[in-house]
């Protein structure tokens, strides 16, 4: 489920993804972007670089990216293919909770 706010857009993603199902809203000003990968427990490099394209995409809008859930699988896949040093530019958490607060902090700012 995709669901955004003024300050957020939020994407949930499960099992299968690609840039055009976590399209990022167009006309929108919203301050961050999270990608809740927790029930992602694996993908293919193909995944990992729509994931890259997402990212650069909301670092191009000068949004936050957050990033929350990522599993060892899918961190594997993202040194593999080169992406991790810009996984390290987001901010990252494992725990939804932790992810929403961080959100609602900065959105009030």
């Amino acid at each position: 489920m995709n669901r955004f706010t003024p300050a957020s857009w939020r994407a949930d993603l499960k099992g299968r993804f690609s840039a055009a199902t976590v399209a990022l809203p167009l006309g929108l000003a919203f301050g961050s972007v999270v990608l809740d990968l927790s029930e992602v427990s694996h993908i293919d490099d193909s995944k990992a670089f729509a994931f890259e394209n997402i990212i650069r995409k909301a670092q191009n809008n000068d949004q936050h990216v957050i990033l929350v859930g990522l599993h060892r699988p899918v961190i594997r896949v993202l040194v593999r293919t080169g992406i991790l040093p810009l996984i390290r530019q987001c901010v990252r958490f494992r725990r939804r909770l932790d992810e929403l607060n961080y959100a609602r902090k900065i959105a009030s700012n």
